[in-house]
């Protein structure tokens, strides 16, 4: 270890792993200037390790890291738009409290993710509400994928700190919905629907197909026969896009009241989607657009609380 004057400001130099690092202790007292050199010696040692980030790296706040993270999401859930609106809509949240949104990536630890839950069941902000437990876990495992992903690949961090969720056994956390519509319930349903949601519902309802996947089906899945078969269908839809995981691609069959429901969609399109916008047959259909309108109809009480496609899917 090598300290020496520069000015009236000593300065260090050493090797470690065939690299030679200099620096600025900032400080004119020699004692002191070694007591620095050694400990930035130590960064590096512990880097090398694999128990500290590279000393050489600008670790960002939580604020600052915001852009990067959205970016990696919008490559790997380039074609998923409801997971990029869930992870930008949750990360806005975790900045909201601004001890975390301007703690550095380092020092995030369980303590303060404790501080975050305890503000965060009482804060109210402007014209909102206070949220459940069960929502601030999912701000939670937004902040647990953010990290993971400044641990590795980024390595902004040596390690992944603890995020502890609300477990769901505290009164409230877990808020299940088991609603089903009944055949009436169903009808009324339908009956006060607009479209494009009442096809929606009618889909959903008939072979348990997700708004997700509803959104992203194309013309090339939906094969309509001319005729019934022999076991009265109308022929099959290949969900093979907006899966949350490849598992779940599978054939559907098309009974009548879906083969109803497709026929004038498939009529309407002027693009490779199904389901297309409002004013614009060549475009598809906006996320927002069934979930407004299930709001919508939903607001004077006439109908559930958890009615809605998520609902029309359980019951099949």
């Amino acid at each position: 270890m090598n300290v020496y004057k520069r000015g009236d400001v000593y300065h260090y130099e050493f090797q470690f792993a065939g690299r030679r690092h200099r620096g600025s202790t900032g400080l004119t007292n020699r004692r002191k200037a070694e007591t620095i050199a050694d400990a930035r010696r130590l960064q590096y040692v512990k880097f090398h390790a694999g128990l500290a980030p590279d000393p050489g790296l600008v670790v960002p706040t939580l604020k600052e890291f915001e852009p990067i993270f959205l970016k990696w999401l919008g490559k790997v859930h380039r074609d998923r738009p409801d997971t990029r609106e869930f992870y930008t809509i949750s990360f806005s949240r975790l900045l909201d409290y601004p001890e975390l949104a301007n703690a550095k990536l380092t020092a995030i630890d369980a303590a303060m993710v404790e501080r975050f839950k305890d503000w965060r069941v009482t804060y109210r902000p402007e014209k909102g509400k206070v949220v459940g437990r069960t929502t601030i876990n999912r701000y939670l495992a937004t902040l647990r994928k953010a990290l993971y992903h400044a641990h590795d690949p980024l390595k902004l961090i040596p390690s992944v700190p603890t995020v502890p969720l609300f477990p769901k056994s505290d009164d409230g956390c877990e808020r299940e919905r088991e609603y089903v519509f009944t055949d009436a319930a169903y009808e009324a349903w339908l009956a006060a629907c607009p479209e494009p949601l009442r096809s929606a519902s009618i889909l959903a309802r008939n072979c348990g197909i997700c708004r997700g996947e509803l959104l992203a089906l194309q013309t090339d899945c939906v094969h309509l026969l001319a005729k019934r078969d022999a076991d009265g269908m109308w022929g099959e839809i290949e969900v093979r896009r907006g899966l949350k995981r490849q598992a779940r691609r599978r054939t559907l069959i098309i009974n009548q009241p879906m083969r109803d429901a497709l026929v004038p969609l498939l009529a309407c399109s002027r693009c490779k989607f199904v389901f297309t916008a409002l004013t614009d047959a060549r475009q598809p259909l906006s996320v927002e657009t069934l979930g407004g309108q299930a709001k919508d109809m939903k607001r004077n009480g006439q109908f559930h609380a958890d009615a809605g496609l998520h609902a029309l899917r359980h019951t099949f």
